[in-house]
C-alpha cells in the first residue's frame, strides 16, 4: 500500500539528515487527498453539524488549555516574566490543578466527538496518559515535544478536528482565537 502511495505522489521518501533513516511524509497532493477523504467521511456519517457544534465547544477549552501551557512555561507579570524553573510549587501546583479541570472537561466531549467518528477514540486515553504521566513527577509529558505530550496529543486532535471540518487554522488565528 506504502508502495502505491509513493508511486501515486501522495507519499514522498525523505532521508533524515540525523538519523539518517528514510522518513514518509504527505506530499501536497497527499494532504489534499486526505483531506478529501476525512471530509467525505463526516458527510456520509452526516454528522458535520453535530462534529461543528462539539468544536465550538471545544474552542474555549482549546484557549484554557493555551493559558495552562503558557503559564507552566512563564512565570511573572510583565517585566518580570521568565522562564519557569519550576521551584515555585504552589504554582505548578495550580496550573496543574487547571490542568485536570481542562482534562474533566475535554475528556466527555472527546466521547461525544467518538461517537460520531470512531477514529477519534485514541485521543482521549493518549491525554489521560499524558496527564498521569505529568502527576508522577514527569514534567515534560505536559508540554514536551517529540513525545506524546499533553500539548502534543492536543495539537493533534485539533488538527485533526480543523481538517475534519474543513477549517483553515490561519483563518481562526487572524480572528483573534490563539491556537496551539
Amino acid at each position: 500500500m506504502l508502495a502505491d502511495l509513493i508511486d501515486r505522489g501522495l507519499i514522498l521518501e525523505r532521508r533524515n539528515p540525523i538519523t539518517g533513516t528514510i522518513d514518509l511524509v504527505l506530499s501536497d497532493p497527499g494532504r489534499a487527498e486526505g483531506e478529501r477523504l476525512v471530509a467525505a467521511e463526516l458527510d456520509a456519517a452526516g454528522h458535520r453539524p453535530a462534529l461543528r457544534g462539539l468544536y465550538e465547544m471545544f474552542r474555549p477549552l482549546n484557549t484554557r488549555l493555551l493559558r495552562v501551557c503558557a503559564d507552566w512555561q512563564v512565570v511573572g507579570d510583565g517585566d518580570e516574566r521568565r522562564l519557569n524553573d519550576h521551584c515555585d510549587a504552589a504554582h505548578d501546583r495550580a496550573v496543574l490543578d487547571r490542568l485536570a479541570a481542562v482534562d474533566s472537561d475535554v475528556q466527555p466531549l472527546l466521547d461525544k466527538v467518538t461517537a460520531l467518528l470512531d477514529r477519534f477514540e485514541t485521543y482521549g486515553p493518549r491525554l489521560r496518559a499524558a496527564r498521569a504521566r505529568v502527576e508522577a513527577g514527569e514534567l515534560q509529558w505536559l508540554d514536551g515535544a517529540q513525545i506524546d505530550s499533553y500539548h502534543t496529543v492536543w495539537f493533534h486532535l485539533h488538527e485533526d478536528l480543523l481538517v475534519t471540518l474543513g477549517l483553515d487554522r490561519a483563518r481562526e488565528t487572524e480572528s483573534g482565537i490563539s491556537l496551539p
